[in-house]
């Protein structure tokens, strides 16, 4: 039996940020909130508003259905 891990939406956002060396504090700063409220969101911890995704999907060139499907 062959078993596919998939990863969530907070592993994807965290490769796709680090492959295009971008920081927390940079996508903090575009959002308009603090690193550690941006460092909970891309934990899990808390969510992001739909507005602040699409804010991260334009900045990392990536879809809403990329990141988040």
């Amino acid at each position: 039996i062959r078993m596919v891990w998939q990863l969530g939406w907070h592993h994807k956002l965290w490769n796709i940020r680090k492959s295009k060396k971008i920081n927390q504090k940079e996508l903090a700063d575009l959002l308009g909130i603090t690193k550690a409220s941006y460092s909970r969101k891309e934990r899990d911890a808390e969510s992001f508003k739909i507005s602040e995704a699409k804010v991260i999907c334009k900045h990392l060139n990536c879809t809403l259905d990329e990141l988040f499907g």
